[in-house]
């Protein structure tokens, strides 16, 4: 399959396909030659960078399972200087130095546990797919739609797309939703909800903590705090700041003052003024 690709490399596909077209306004059949030179290059290039893709995975799990040592990516012998297409496409996709590793020289085991590394899989399969599209879409275009040169450069997207870094950052973006998720599920079965009657209390109490900003006011909260019951200091005895005072008793809110008459009390409690009374309508204007 290597040796394949090898002997039909993108120099000689090249030469094939201006061959085939020649000079002057190219016939029907030529240009159905020139476009069978080049879906046999994409074709014998695809399977290559399978077949290496294959070799990788395989290195990859008997490094994760056998060892107990740093993975050395760069051990697996592919890095962009063994790319599939042979030393006669040193100016096409021999120049790829993305290949199918990451940056990293070297993954500790202890990030691979099993589920991890066929989730990375996972992801790498996915980044492929997606790249393989581009040439399977093209090679059923004709050649001046879809050049042997475009074929090249999604041939090379193709190659690169298997990156491990990009895998560990979706993984890790994903985790990171996930755990925002979570959080906000957990604060929504912790939250109570109030009776029909409290909401307008309930706002009056945070657009009140919300408007206590600034310094001059870190007083204000923390003596608030204290009348909720709210602690104004970490585990470690540090001091919160005013927007986590804040937050904090923001959450009691939500937490445990639903009904009307808990609300009242806080209010009573906390001493905030009440709203003030809505301005009268204008007087109707005298006829």
């Amino acid at each position: 399959m290597l040796k394949q690709a090898k002997d039909y490399d993108y120099l000689k596909a090249q030469g094939d396909v201006s061959a085939a077209i020649r000079s002057g306004i190219p016939t029907a059949t030529q240009l159905a030659q020139a476009k069978l030179a080049r879906d046999k290059f994409i074709g014998l290039q695809i399977q290559a960078i399978d077949y290496r893709y294959q070799q990788f995975l395989r290195h990859l799990s008997r490094q994760f399972r056998g060892s107990g040592l740093a993975l050395d990516i760069l051990g697996f012998g592919l890095s962009g200087a063994a790319s599939v297409a042979g030393a006669g496409a040193a100016r096409g996709l021999a120049a790829s130095a993305t290949a199918v590793t990451g940056s990293r020289a070297a993954i500790s085991r202890d990030v691979f546990y099993e589920r991890t590394l066929s989730a990375l899989i996972d992801e790498m399969n996915a980044a492929r797919d997606q790249a393989k599209i581009a040439l399977l879409t093209g090679m059923k275009q004709p050649i001046s739609d879809y050049p042997l040169e475009i074929a090249l450069i999604d041939l090379r997207a193709y190659e690169g797309a298997p990156s491990l870094d990009t895998a560990l950052q979706k993984l890790s973006r994903s985790a990171s939703d996930d755990a925002r998720q979570a959080a906000f599920k957990v604060a929504s079965t912790r939250a109570c909800v109030p009776a029909p009657d409290s909401f307008v209390l309930r706002g009056q109490l945070a657009s009140h903590l919300r408007g206590l900003t600034g310094a001059a006011n870190l007083p204000k909260l923390q003596a608030i705090a204290a009348q909720a019951g709210v602690p104004v200091k970490d585990a470690a005895g540090v001091a919160l700041s005013e927007d986590e005072v804040r937050d904090a008793l923001l959450e009691q809110i939500t937490k445990s003052l639903c009904s009307k008459a808990d609300l009242q009390a806080a209010i009573t409690a906390w001493g905030i003024p009440a709203p003030a009374a809505p301005a009268p309508p204008p007087a109707a204007p005298v006829p």
